[in-house]
């Protein structure tokens, strides 16, 4: 299966941190800096996997999430946090998140959580 990547945080600069990290994989990235732009992203691409930053902007998290789950329950997500402990657990015990990332995390971080959730990366890279 094709590996799509939705990343989505307002800063540009983030977005390109991972495209960055990982640019010798074989994913396709779409990037948005909003969450009802990244649903319509969702919606019309067969996205396995979404980055997004908790805090983005234009849009409800949660009914994002929601609305993710309800359509793609298979789809992996990993929240970008700057630190947000107390939503960390609530998300997580709510089975909308599949992993963290705190930032500013780190090329090792990103291919551990990657790796973490089946997208298997090669340390060396």
């Amino acid at each position: 299966m094709s590996k799509n990547v939705l990343v989505i945080d307002d800063k540009p600069e983030s977005q390109n941190v991972v495209k960055n990290y990982m640019n010798e994989i074989a994913c396709h990235f779409y990037t948005t800096g909003d969450l009802v732009t990244g649903l319509k992203l969702f919606n019309e691409n067969n996205i396995n996997l979404i980055i997004f930053n908790l805090l983005a902007p234009i849009g409800n998290g949660i009914e994002f999430l929601q609305q993710i789950k309800r359509k793609r329950p298979d789809a992996s997500i990993i929240a970008i946090t700057e630190d947000g402990k107390t939503k960390q657990i609530s998300l997580k015990k709510a089975s909308l998140v599949d992993r963290f990332l705190c930032k500013s995390f780190s090329r090792s971080d990103l291919i551990e959580t990657f790796n973490s959730i089946g997208y298997f990366i090669k340390t060396e890279l």
